[in-house]
């Protein structure tokens, strides 16, 4: 898995150590962002297998559908506090992959999102 790679979006500099130290032994390239405005300018310029993306940001679940649109092959899964779960159904509905509860476990995290960039690499 040494050549995957994430983009975070989440503007809580906490969250994003937490996932980019729960992601670490997958060897992946990670890169952050704190604005979906930042994120997509990085996506013009690079491709993405899973980009995790803070669902309470302003405009979330557009920007997500417009990745999909733009690279099919990106995976998004959205970032979700407890009481954010009906927001999360949306955003699935709307394209996502999947979305973690950020007070998951960090094991939890990664393991959820290695079976996607598994799957990824059978299909």
């Amino acid at each position: 898995m040494a050549h995957q790679r994430i983009l975070i979006i989440c503007n809580d500099r906490r969250v994003n150590q937490k996932l980019q130290q729960a992601l670490s032994p997958l060897k992946l390239v990670i890169k952050t962002t704190e604005t979906i405005e930042d994120a997509l300018g990085v996506i013009e310029q690079e491709f993405f297998d899973i980009v995790l993306m803070e669902i309470s940001l302003i405009g979330s679940v557009d920007a997500l559908k417009y990745i999909i649109e733009r690279e099919p092959r990106t995976n998004g899964v959205m970032i979700t506090g407890p009481n954010e779960i009906e927001s999360a159904t949306e955003a699935m509905k709307s394209g996502a992959t999947d979305f973690i509860v950020r007070d998951f476990p960090a094991c939890e995290i990664r393991d959820r999102l290695e079976l996607i960039l598994r799957q990824d690499q059978i299909s």
